[in-house]
């Protein structure tokens, strides 16, 4: 247990010296090669830079039984990684240590452990930049291959191999990849490979302000075939027999795309499709799999718009067919819902739904009211509304009556190794999944004092998404107040109200901040709602979630300790969503990034 302290410590020490990316003259005297000096020939002296980060997020957790907490008898719990990089002329290298034995709540036991499982080695020599070792990656959107890290989901998606980049020139791009993904603190035994190209016509003889972007990629999964079966039973026949699949052991995927860029105007079509990948999430189902996105968007001074459009069918790709929750992805769909600012609007979030599919629609407009005039007043105000409509792909009666009655396709014995859940038409859609519905006003009342007002409206398919649950329609009020009261001390002051007649019921939710000197931040909150109920106590309460932060921040270094209570619940990025269980505790929270 005395691990993670001592790494805390270590990364406080660690570097003060730093002020910058470069690193001090005794540093650079000791790493700088100058073996090919000569008098006559006088040397370019480049400087070494080295860059990296630290964090450290430990929890001291309290047993609760009105909150549910869970077993708090391992002790102190962390995630802790250090990253840091080295690079001189054309050659650039680093390393990733993650420390985290005891994981905090809602990771999976798997990623227990510490070791090295991020390096690589990276080359820039003319039109070509090659990687050996640990890398990320994004094809177009994302739609066939994203490799990412997003340490509060306990994602690190990072392929191991060989990526090769090279500007062709006349505005073309071409990427190569090779490698196994991270699986905890391995690898999945497939191999994955790709290909990616882009051109960019940067003026079009019919538009000179016009750009226009054409782009292609495939990437291919090989994996051998796993040990997977289903019992059929016959009409007649005594004893039921055992018919094992066959697996494809390559699956391939492909993704065009078009974008255009004229003065104030984008737009991107892209189209993807998967062929035959039967696995864990889609019940071992032989259908192909497609997304096709369309974006569009207005943007000048004082005035945006938004509009997008996308479908999903079929399109969870992993490196590993039998993996599930967020390891193993290959692929990323962008969310059609606007990512949460505010405590309560995260109660209930979205998770991009690839298994069966979903048709999304996303709207957004942002309008600045001029200063001095009679709506905008002495300052400005800020507009802003925005919508997002998610609805589940109409499917054929079969299938969907398997859905509705709670079943999902991952589970269903009688989907196995047939084309599975089938979409009645391209155009069909069926129940609304998710809904949000919002409007934001921002206004500076005078130089100090600004205020933020916003209304959220959401209906939500629980038992869709989560399993169980109903739907749920709730109506959300925000308001911030900013108040910058000298040049050292700033306060701003959240309050927020969850009304629904669902779920919990209301939720009410206050916030004070107080920043001093640039430094200093006491944050206190609370979170209340009147109908939690306990499995330990088997019975509801009402519960505060109070919580207390103290931060300090020193140039790169910022520390934070808190204690209180956090809710069960939903932590999501980007449509991506991890549950996290109640805690209570105290925490420490350390970040570096040099």
């Amino acid at each position: 247990m005395k691990k993670p302290l001592f790494f805390l410590l270590c990364s406080c020490a660690f570097p003060f010296w730093a002020k910058g990316n470069v690193v001090t003259p005794i540093f650079q005297t000791l790493l700088k090669a100058d073996s090919t000096f000569t008098p006559s020939q006088p040397v370019e002296k480049k400087p070494i830079i080295f860059h990296g980060s630290v964090r450290s997020d430990l929890l001291l957790p309290q047993t609760d039984a009105v909150i549910g907490t869970e077993d708090t008898r391992h002790g102190l719990q962390s995630n802790s990684a250090a990253q840091f990089s080295l690079a001189y002329d054309h050659w650039e290298a680093g390393l990733r240590y993650e420390y985290q034995q005891q994981p905090l709540p809602g990771f999976e036991k798997d990623f227990a452990g510490h070791g090295l499982p991020y390096a690589y080695l990276r080359s820039r020599l003319g039109r070509f930049d090659v990687t050996l070792g640990s890398y990320y990656e994004q094809f177009g959107s994302g739609l066939i291959l994203r490799t990412y890290e997003a340490p509060t989901l306990g994602i690190d998606s990072h392929l191991r191999g060989l990526r090769v980049g090279v500007d062709a020139g006349a505005g073309v791009q071409i990427k190569a990849i090779a490698g196994r993904q991270r699986h905890y603190w391995s690898t999945n035994p497939a191999n994955i490979f790709g290909l990616d190209g882009e051109w960019s016509l940067p003026h079009l003889s019919f538009s000179p302000a016009s750009r226009l972007m054409l782009g292609a990629s495939w990437v291919a999964k090989h994996e051998e075939q796993d040990n997977v079966s289903r019992i059929i039973s016959q009409k007649g026949q005594a004893v039921p027999m055992r018919q094992q699949l066959i697996q494809p052991t390559w699956v391939h995927a492909f993704d065009v795309r078009l974008a255009w860029h004229e003065r104030h105007f984008n737009a991107l079509v892209e189209y993807a499709h998967k062929g035959q990948d039967p696995s864990f999430d889609n019940g071992y189902t032989y259908g192909l799999g497609s997304t096709l996105l369309v974006s569009t968007s207005y943007s000048r001074r004082g005035l945006s718009a938004l509009l997008q459009a996308k479908r999903a069918e079929n399109m969870s790709f992993r490196s590993q067919r039998s993996g599930s929750l967020s390891p193993s992805m290959l692929n990323h769909l962008p969310p059609f819902t606007p990512q949460p600012t505010y405590a309560l609007t995260t109660l209930y979030p979205y998770a991009t739904q690839s298994v069966p599919g979903e048709w999304a629609f996303q709207g957004e407009v942002s309008y600045i009211l001029p200063k001095r005039s009679t709506l905008g007043g002495r300052y400005g105000t800020a507009l802003k509304g925005h919508a997002s409509q998610i609805f589940a792909l109409g499917l054929n009666p079969v299938a969907a009556a398997q859905l509705l009655s709670g079943t999902a396709p991952s589970a269903s014995s009688a989907l196995m190794g047939t084309d599975g859940v089938q979409s009645r038409g391209f155009f069909a859609m069926g129940s609304t999944l998710y809904r949000e519905i919002g409007v934001d006003i921002d206004r500076r009342l005078s130089r100090p004092l600004h205020l933020h007002l916003a209304y959220l409206h959401q209906r939500y398919d629980k038992t869709a998404i989560e399993g169980k649950g109903g739907i749920i329609t709730t109506h959300i009020g925000i308001g911030e107040l900013r108040w910058k009261a000298s040049r050292n001390l700033g306060i701003r002051t959240e309050l927020q109200y969850l009304h629904t007649q669902q779920d919990q019921g209301d939720w009410a939710s206050v916030l004070v901040e107080v920043s001093a000197f640039h430094k200093w931040m006491l944050t206190l909150a609370d979170q209340y709602n009147g109908h939690v109920y306990s499995t330990s106590l088997n019975r509801e309460s009402a519960v505060h979630y109070l919580q207390g932060f103290l931060t300090y921040t020193e140039g790169l270094h910022r520390l934070q300790l808190g204690y209180g209570r956090t809710r069960a619940g939903y932590n999501c990025a980007g449509g991506v969503c991890r549950y996290i269980p109640a805690q209570r505790g105290w925490t420490l929270s350390y970040y570096l990034t040099f």
